[in-house]
């Protein structure tokens, strides 16, 4: 009896944060940016998803899943880590870890119900029947024709992922279907719950690719958060905010190119780079140099606090490492600031200072093909 499916679960949480220090992506990015030159993938689509039947409570700590002779206990702590919750979304996680097991050369993800399958070897791959003979292990079937071959091109979650290239663009028939969405969404004078957390998952699953959007949902998540939920029929006025920024969304989805790299640079830039901030302003060491900028009283703005001048500090740094020469690579971080460190995994801040300081980060970042790897240091050892 073993624990594989926590393993994998857990293993996936452990591997994106390391590959994009905390960032919220989809499972192929970091799947796939470590993929050889003849790496192959195949996806699928169950026909049968979301039959989401609970876990009794007393089932929740430790789940046993039986396939063939082999046992798979499920895991879980106090908070959990899971990749989908009930026991559908668990079944899942089991069936990519019995991918795994049953053919050595491949690894197997899920997001929801959609499946992808990459064979990373020098030899062939196992064949698409084998493949989906394993799957038929658990009594699904495979959507008709949501589904496609050992390929290193294909269309996925909505986004077209090439492995020669190395890039994941959002397809035309989602640019299409997501600009009609967000147009009826700013037609009515009122709008329900649900459809603003309707707007909300459709941005929130772009971001997963385009990460430096994340700052650009507060409006909408702030108008979410008014609607008492209990009350089906209750519905509020869209707020100028949130009208602006769906605006914006808009704008973004019309450019002509909607794709993004997803190889995470084999480079790393020689240096950590320190930031500090205080009530008198920010501060950043670099290569053992030291740069200090005087904000004095600048702290007692109207929402202003040490969180904010420590994203100023950290914006600063970014700045001083491109300067330096930093492109195309991986640059470490180290603030003293818990804050600051989970926003930017994060994405984005309840903090409207901190909030523009992150998207001016994630725009830079991206413009230098920097993947920032953002860490806490304790004060004391913050040079």
């Amino acid at each position: 009896m073993w624990d594989r499916a926590s393993d994998y679960a857990r293993g996936i949480a452990q591997k994106e944060s390391a590959a994009k220090a905390g960032a919220e992506t989809l499972f192929p990015t970091v799947l796939l940016s470590t993929a050889g030159k003849t790496a192959v993938a195949m996806g699928y689509d169950l026909a049968d998803a979301y039959q989401q039947v609970p876990n009794l409570p007393a089932q929740r700590r430790r789940f046993l899943f039986m396939v063939g002779q082999e046992c798979f206990v499920w895991l879980v702590g106090m908070f959990g880590i899971a990749t989908m919750s009930a026991i559908f979304g668990q079944l899942c996680d089991v069936s990519c870890v019995w991918l795994e097991h049953r053919f050595a050369s491949v690894r197997a993800r899920h997001f929801a119900d959609d499946h992808m399958i990459l064979h990373d070897a020098e030899h062939g791959p196992p064949s698409e029947a084998t493949i989906y003979e394993e799957v038929e292990r658990f009594g699904w079937k495979v959507h008709p024709t949501k589904r496609f071959t050992w390929t290193r091109r294909f269309t996925l979650l909505g986004f077209v992922w090439d492995l020669d290239a190395g890039t994941v663009a959002l397809t035309e028939e989602k640019r299409d279907k997501y600009l009609r969405k967000l147009t009826a969404f700013l037609q009515p004078t009122q709008v329900t719950y649900r459809e603003v957390s309707s707007v909300l998952g459709t941005l929130v699953h772009t971001c997963a690719v385009f990460v430096e959007r994340r700052a650009q949902l507060n409006a909408l998540y702030a108008l979410r958060a008014r609607f008492v939920r209990a009350c089906a029929w209750h519905s509020l006025a869209l707020p100028t905010a949130a009208r602006v920024e769906v605006k914006a969304w808009m704008s973004f989805l019309q450019q002509p190119s909607l794709a993004r790299t997803f190889h995470i640079p084999s480079a790393s830039f020689a240096h950590i780079v320190y930031s500090d901030a205080s009530n008198l302003g920010c501060a950043v060491v670099l290569d053992g140099r030291a740069q200090f900028w005087p904000l004095p009283d600048v702290i007692d703005g109207e929402g202003i606090d040490i969180g904010v001048m420590e994203a100023w500090g950290l914006s600063l740094a970014l700045q001083a490492s491109v300067a330096y020469g930093a492109k195309e690579c991986v640059v470490r971080f180290a603030v003293d600031n818990f804050g600051v460190v989970y926003a930017v995994r994060k994405g984005r801040s309840r903090s409207r200072w901190t909030n523009r300081c992150l998207a001016a980060i994630a725009e830079m970042a991206t413009e230098h093909a920097i993947t920032m790897s953002v860490s806490y240091i304790a004060s004391a050892d913050n040079p």
